[in-house]
């Protein structure tokens, strides 16, 4: 599950480099009409058919029920948490990609990029895409599109209960067969080599395509109870995140548990991310 600005790019750089040999399929790619009208068929999309691996800005309960592929059934997942403050400013300066572009248009028009940043915090208070992209099926309310759900603007904002956390909180541990932490980077590649072992890498490159290679023109400051509450719902995923990689660690390093991750017992054969 590749949550935006938390190193997802780099799990994807990872199984480009070691799936030779494997279909790997980018959801981005993927006709969005096509994907909704499957869905309202009540039917999978059938265009991933032949894929190994999926890749991209998807929510699990997309790959695990709106696709048909290779790994639908008996697939290992992987995601990466990153901590959600440094997410949060990195997410608001990418913009998507045209964050250069943004701030020169503020600055233009004699905006506060540090304004913008605030408007951006507050906007959604607290932010539910981490939660929403590792949701089970049953979390979603009834008919919601799936391929747009958890995405930036989308109607993955909407708040979720205190008990509907706990299930993706449950969810996470249950059905992920690596969950990273970009902050212990070193220690996310040696669980995921033992989890899926044609990923021989040491630790995750740092993609730099996908990040900020200029210079910002301010230093944006958050004010701490903005950033709590906007922080708040993912700050319980990442110190989740991090409990679960410690035990993942611990499993991988004892040899006689190694073959029992702590998210199925099903066989792993294929992936998503």
């Amino acid at each position: 599950t590749h949550l935006p600005k938390a190193g997802g790019s780099s799990y994807q750089r990872l199984l480009r480099e070691f799936g030779a040999g494997k279909r790997i399929c980018n959801v981005h790619d993927l006709p969005l009409a096509e994907l909704a009208a499957s869905q309202q068929a009540g039917r999978r999309f059938t265009g991933t058919a032949d894929c190994d691996v999926l890749i991209g800005h998807a929510n699990i309960a997309l790959e695990e029920h709106g696709l048909e592929w290779r790994g639908r059934s008996a697939g290992t997942f992987v995601t990466l948490f990153r901590q959600p403050a440094a997410r949060a400013e990195s997410l608001f300066r990418y913009r998507g990609g045209r964050g250069q572009e943004f701030a020169s248009a503020v600055i233009a028009r004699n905006g506060s990029l540090q304004h913008e940043y605030e408007q951006f915090l507050a906007q959604q208070a607290p932010t539910m895409q981490a939660a929403w992209l590792h949701s089970p099926l049953d979390v979603f309310p009834p008919g919601a599109d799936l391929s747009t759900w958890g995405r930036p603007s989308a109607a993955g904002s909407t708040a979720m209960t205190t008990q509907q956390i706990g299930r993706v909180l449950a969810f996470i541990a249950r059905r992920y067969s690596a969950v990273g932490v970009l902050e212990r980077s070193d220690e996310t590649a040696e669980v995921l080599r033992c989890r899926l072992p044609w990923v021989n890498a040491t630790r995750l490159p740092h993609v730099e395509a996908n990040s900020q290679t200029w210079t910002y023109p301010v230093t944006l400051v958050a004010q701490a109870e903005l950033l709590q509450k906007h922080t708040a719902v993912e700050q319980y995923l990442y110190e989740w995140a991090n409990l679960l990689l410690s035990k993942d660690l611990d499993c991988c390093r004892s040899p006689p548990r190694r073959t029992q991750p702590h998210s199925s017992s099903a066989p792993k054969v294929l992936l998503a991310v």
